[in-house]
């Protein structure tokens, strides 16, 4: 099977300050045959933190560009 690509974006920051106008946050970029499998290993790696795990395809199509 052929791996895809995923986001992995960590939620601590926005979780703590989500009344702030601005977070901080960590991405990373994962290879994983599957959304499942991406996010068994995000999970493995950093049990205690949360993370949301999306398709990078999803997040590319979805970009906001700047209006000039």
């Amino acid at each position: 099977m052929k791996h895809k690509q995923f986001l992995a974006i960590n939620l601590n920051d926005f979780h703590s300050n989500q009344n702030e106008a601005e977070t901080k946050t960590q991405i990373k970029f994962i290879s994983a045959i599957s959304l499942e499998k991406a996010i068994s290993h995000v999970n493995s790696l950093y049990p205690d933190i949360a993370w949301v795990v999306i398709p990078k395809k999803y997040f590319d199509e979805h970009i906001v560009y700047r209006i000039v």
